[in-house]
C-alpha cells in the first residue's frame, strides 16, 4: 500500500500521514520509511498499540517520529478534520456484527484528508464502495492493486484452519 502510493503516486514523501486503526503499526512505520514528514497512528486497542511501539522499537523508530493516540477512530473527524495529506487504513472489514463499520471508517479517513486515502476492502464490496464514493461523498476512487489475504483461525467463530478472501486496494482522492 504504502509504496505503491509513495512511487506511483507521490503521497507520502514530505506528507503528513494519519493510519487508521494502526494496530501494529506496520503502515505507520512504511509510511515514516517512504519519507512522510509527519505520522499519527490511531487505534482503540491499548494492547494494539503496545504492539505498535513493541514493534517501533524493534525496528529502531524513534518513539517521536509516530505520534500515537488511542481513540475511537469514528468519533476523530469532529476534531481532526481535514489535517493530514495522506490517510491509510486497512479497516475491520465490515461482516458478522459490525456490518458497514469499513464504510465508517472510511468515511472518517476522507473526513480528515486534504489528499489521498488508501484502503483495503473485500473485493465483493468493490462496486458499492465505487459508487458511494462517486455519488455520495463526490470523491475520485479508483482500484489500484487487487490481492487475496489468508486468513488464519483465530477466533471461534472461525470453522477453517484458514481461508484466503479477495481484497482490494482502493485508492481516494478529493
Amino acid at each position: 500500500m504504502v509504496y505503491t502510493g509513495a512511487t506511483s503516486f507521490d503521497d507520502f514523501e514530505a506528507k503528513s500521514v494519519l493510519d487508521l486503526g494502526c494496530g501494529c503499526g506496520m503502515l505507520s512505520i512504511a509510511s515514516l520509511i517512504m519519507g512522510a514528514s509527519f505520522v499519527v497512528g490511531v487505534d482503540i486497542d491499548m494492547d494494539a498499540l503496545d504492539q505498535c511501539r513493541a514493534n517501533m522499537s524493534e525496528l529502531e523508530v524513534d518513539e517521536h517520529d509516530i505520534e500515537l493516540i488511542r481513540a475511537n477512530v469514528l468519533t476523530l473527524p469532529t476534531i481532526m478534520r481535514e489535517r493530514y495529506d495522506t490517510v491509510v487504513l486497512n479497516p475491520p472489514f465490515g461482516t458478522k456484527n459490525n456490518a458497514g463499520i469499513d464504510l465508517a471508517f472510511l468515511q472518517s479517513a476522507l473526513a480528515m484528508s486534504t489528499g489521498a486515502v488508501y484502503s483495503m476492502h473485500k473485493t465483493s464490496t468493490r462496486e458499492h464502495i465505487l459508487r458511494k464514493s462517486k455519488e455520495s461523498w463526490r470523491v475520485n476512487a479508483q482500484v489500484i492493486a487487487q490481492m487475496k489475504f489468508e486468513i488464519l483461525h483465530q477466533f471461534r467463530f472461525h470453522k477453517k484452519e484458514r481461508v484466503y478472501i479477495d481484497v482490494d486496494l482502493i485508492r481516494l482522492e478529493k
